[in-house]
């Protein structure tokens, strides 16, 4: 399959399109390896069918990370949990899949029609009709044989971003129709959902797997500084690649803190974070030079914790020069936020309603 770079795409959609490669990074295998039988695909060109609008109508419920530890807690010694997860998951995906549908088929003719993007629409199709006739698991035997076809549908669905990739570049370079097309909330939804659709997907894979330190895929103790200092080093390494040096990154306060979260997303978002305060910091000071990198300022990252209102967190300052980026973690999933300057935006607290 083609691979596209995130470069071809428009700039406020690179973040959140390397963050959905980033967290399917190993699910690299063959797009839908089975093929719709002929029922399937008839009903899935049908004009007269209304199976999708019915499911994109259902109202979603949004998971937030405190409800995936409440349900994954002793899951060993309560199998009702096991179960109470496998039936939310085959309660939500449908629907979710179903929205996504819906936005496909709302997308105008010329689109439609690209064969990347309806390889895309064929594959949300099959996952959706196979997960919405499947049977309501009631035991764990039932909940084994339904997170093997769970685990299949993920990892053939992981190559798909490459498609929707693919497809997008080719219908915007259609020089008449490309340039009227506006896809930016089509796509913002496609990808935002991707990445709330493989949360509740895993969590419930691994809820099962009882490993040290984690419920299902969260990790109940997470090392703040050793997730800060990783996210460091390879912003670094990108910086000095593109810029030929940058600003070191200096670590103080309680090294010691942790928190509930979610690893990749935790070491994605920091990487983020410090990657733009790098280029800031080495954009703001262009005169220098390798010779004199020490003019750098440094980007000073402080882990401490605060008890406000019994509620006891962590925050990371991370001065950039071009604005004050502010990391506020907490014990508590719900709290955990992300300013930048004055405008508070929620930092993947929860699974949203897409």
């Amino acid at each position: 399959m083609l691979a596209v770079s995130h470069v071809t795409l428009p700039r406020r959609f690179r973040s959140c399109w390397r963050a959905a490669c980033v967290l399917s990074a190993r699910q690299q295998r063959c797009v839908w390896n089975e093929s719709m039988d002929q029922q399937e695909a008839l009903k899935a060109e049908s004009f007269y069918d209304s199976t999708v609008e019915k499911y994109a109508q259902m109202p979603v419920q949004t998971l937030s990370l405190e409800q995936m530890l409440h349900i994954g807690r002793n899951v060993m010694s309560d199998p009702a949990k096991v179960i109470q997860s496998a039936r939310f998951v085959q309660e939500e995906l449908p629907k979710r899949l179903a929205r996504r549908l819906l936005d496909l088929q709302l997308l105008p003719y010329l689109v439609v029609t690209n064969p990347n993007i309806k390889r895309v629409y064929n594959s949300y199709y099959h996952a959706f009709e196979t997960l919405r006739v499947y049977p309501p698991v009631k035991s764990l035997a039932d909940n084994a044989a339904f997170c093997i076809l769970l685990r299949r549908l993920v990892d053939e669905h992981g190559p798909l971003i490459d498609a929707l990739a693919t497809g997008l570049v080719e219908v915007k370079a259609r020089r008449l129709v490309g340039p009227a097309l506006d896809l930016d909330n089509f796509l913002d939804a496609m990808l935002r959902s991707r990445i709330s659709r493989r949360v509740i997907a895993e969590q419930h894979l691994h809820i099962a797997n009882a490993h040290p330190g984690y419920i299902g895929s969260i990790h109940t103790a997470l090392d703040v500084a050793d997730a800060v200092e990783f996210a460091g080093q390879r912003a670094v390494q990108v910086c000095t690649e593109a810029y030929g040096h940058a600003p070191e990154v200096l670590l103080s306060g309680d090294l010691s803190a942790r928190l509930p979260y979610l690893p990749a997303h935790l070491d994605y978002m920091l990487y983020e974070l410090l990657k733009n305060s790098m280029r800031a910091v080495v954009e703001r000071h262009r005169n220098a030079t390798y010779t004199t990198r020490k003019r750098l300022p440094p980007i000073q990252v402080e882990v401490y914790h605060m008890n406000i209102l019994t509620r006891c967190g962590l925050m990371a300052s991370l001065p950039a020069l071009a604005g004050h980026l502010t990391l506020k973690t907490s014990t508590r999933p719900s709290d955990n936020t992300l300013s930048a300057t004055a405008t508070p935006q929620q930092l993947v607290p929860a699974v949203e309603a897409k």
